[in-house]
């Protein structure tokens, strides 16, 4: 009985932890894409600016 119940214990914190891990995932990438995001819209000011010196 013992053994069954850490079976299912660790089944279940298996689970929670791929719930963990996809969530950390989703944040990582929409942190990185926000950054990306940034980056392009800075590069596309700098464009602008260089353009308007010319």
């Amino acid at each position: 009985l013992l053994r069954y119940v850490t079976r299912v214990q660790r089944k279940e914190t298996a689970s929670r932890y791929k719930e963990w891990s996809k969530e950390k995932v989703k944040t990582r990438m929409t942190r990185s894409k926000s950054r990306k995001a940034r980056s392009r819209t800075r590069e596309e000011k700098s464009v602008k600016f260089f353009l308007c010196l010319i």
